[in-house]
C-alpha cells in the first residue's frame, strides 16, 4: 500500500502481494521529476505521475504481525 501523508493519510495505490512466513522482499522506491516508481523483487508495481514531492521522509510500516527491515538505504539520485 502506498500512502501519501501531508496533513492526513491518502491512499495513492494498492497491490496485493502473496507472501510466505520468513520470506524477504526487495522494495525499491524512486522519484524522478514528477514520477514516483515502486517495485518489489524487480517487478514494477506503481508508476505514478504528477507527484508533488519537493522533500520529505520515508516510513516502512507493518500494520499486522511482525516485520523486519534490513539494508535500508535512502540516497539522492
Amino acid at each position: 500500500r502506498l500512502l501519501q501523508c501531508v496533513d492526513d493519510e491518502t491512499l495513492v495505490d494498492e497491490v496485493a502481494l502473496p507472501w510466505q512466513f520468513g520470506q524477504w522482499r526487495d522494495l525499491q522506491l524512486s522519484v524522478q521529476g514528477q514520477t514516483l516508481r515502486a517495485a518489489v523483487d524487480g517487478r514494477e508495481l506503481f508508476a505514478i505521475d504528477d507527484v508533488c514531492l519537493a522533500g520529505g521522509g520515508v516510513a516502512l510500516v507493518s500494520s499486522e504481525g511482525r516485520a523486519f527491515f534490513r539494508d535500508v538505504v535512502v540516497e539522492a539520485l
